[in-house]
């Protein structure tokens, strides 16, 4: 069933609220739309991103876009005041700054200034998100000026990343040729050296080619109990040797120490445990959120009647369902596509519980392509919260040559830039 209020259609992102408001007096929902333009609403704000675009496309078709506009302006501009700053306005600011960045392209001389003003006087505001919007504006006179203004912040913070991605920002702009011009003037200005350095530590440091060693279980255990870099873990496991993975499920079964546990766990992240996974249920129910994940990460990899018990079991209960289903997609029988969509036509009480079960579906979509699966695909666009997972659903529907025309017709205006981007090349 299709969602026809409109501020469910607003706080999913779906492209429908802009032709929705294209077509409809919106003075009822004035209030509504100008709080989702003051703060972003994005389920995965750090996946999906302000929804600037988003929100500009739709206050763009109501004749009251001054409106909105004079607000905007001035709930960014008060950001100035460094003392009205908390730490959960990140992805507002954000938003607000996209926002007053597309009016100042329409040549909006207050909103421009409003822009370097509020970047002037607070620049590290939301991760230094204003300098981003200052290159996107004004190409390498703004590139320039925030080098200037950031040298000393970063080189302070050793933030050498946020100095590249400007520099890979600006090179998007205009081109590489010219963008090594302004870096090799920036090396050359004493007010503006220290951020080129930076520029070029990050170039150096992302340029060299990623080793994946094989290491010696004993290494890979010692790391594990010195608490070294877990994101190495689960690519060692993938390649290792099966007597090498025995010796280190077995560890595992012993293990009482949390934290020594989630390690343990990262190692069955990509590779099937050879043991009894009877332990692995256990853990799937620890009271550490994090190990009953890596715990269910582990056992969708192990293909056994008892693993797809212990799932079934599982969604009969309500608990983690998606990833319970994420276990049936090694487990599979025929009948259980039905079973899915069914799930996924309950209207989600709680969005965290009905995004992860689109992740499952897709864990099971990659194992079991199917024409079955579309109407769980066309559930989980309607109704789940996440942008991201959103474009990954219509990608699949593509994919499947069921992606309906009303669909490519409002994600024309969805909120994830993706997705927008997909349905461009398709239509183009």
């Amino acid at each position: 069933m299709l969602i026809k209020d409109f501020p469910k259609m607003l706080e999913l992102g779906l492209g429908r609220a802009v032709l929705y408001a294209q077509q409809n007096d919106m003075t009822s929902y004035q209030d509504i739309v100008l709080n989702a333009c003051l703060h972003c609403q994005s389920f995965d704000q750090q996946a999906e991103g302000a929804r600037g675009i988003y929100m500009f496309d739709l206050i763009n078709s109501l004749p009251n876009i001054e409106f909105y506009r004079e607000r905007i302006l001035a709930s960014l501009s008060a950001f100035v005041d460094t003392s009205s700053v908390t730490d959960d306005v990140d992805h507002d600011v954000a938003q607000q700054y996209e926002l007053a960045r597309l009016f100042a392209e329409r040549d909006d001389e207050e909103a421009r200034q409003i822009i370097y003003a509020t970047f002037d006087a607070n620049p590290t505001l939301a991760g230094y998100i204003g300098a981003d919007h200052i290159v996107q504006l004004d190409d390498a006179k703004g590139f320039e000026l925030v080098a200037a203004k950031l040298g000393t912040l970063l080189s302070a913070n050793e933030d050498e990343y946020k100095a590249g991605h400007l520099f890979i920002q600006l090179e998007s702009q205009i081109s590489d040729q010219e963008a090594y011009k302004v870096l090799d003037r920036l090396t050359n200005d004493p007010n503006t050296r220290a951020f080129a350095e930076l520029v070029n530590i990050e170039r150096k440091r992302t340029s060299g080619p990623i080793e994946y060693k094989h290491l010696p279980y004993v290494e890979v255990k010692r790391q594990i109990v010195e608490n070294s870099a877990q994101s190495t873990f689960y690519q060692w496991g993938e390649h290792a040797d099966p007597t090498d993975l025995l010796e280190a499920a077995n560890d595992l079964m012993l293990e009482t120490d949390v934290r020594t546990l989630k390690r343990y766990l990262l190692l069955f992240r990509r590779a099937p445990f050879p043991l009894d996974p009877t332990r692995l249920f256990e853990l799937a129910h620890h009271e550490d959120l994090r190990v009953a994940a890596r715990a269910i990460n582990a056992l969708t990899n192990v293909q056994s009647p008892v693993v797809r018990q212990f799932a079934l079991d599982g969604i009969a209960k309500g608990y983690l369902i998606g990833h319970m289903v994420s276990i049936l997609a090694r487990n599979y029988v025929e009948g259980d596509w039905e079973f899915i969509e069914a799930l996924t036509a309950q209207q989600p009480e709680d969005r965290e519980d009905y995004h992860s079960l689109g992740w499952g579906v897709l864990d099971m979509l990659d194992v079991h392509p199917s024409e079955q699966t579309v109407g769980a695909l066309l559930n989980l666009y309607e109704y789940g919260p996440c942008a991201v997972c959103r474009e990954r659903f219509i990608r699949q529907l593509h994919a499947l040559g069921k992606l309906p025309d009303w669909i490519r017709d409002e994600c024309r205006y969805d909120s994830y830039s993706d997705t927008r981007e997909f349905i461009e090349n398709l239509l183009a």
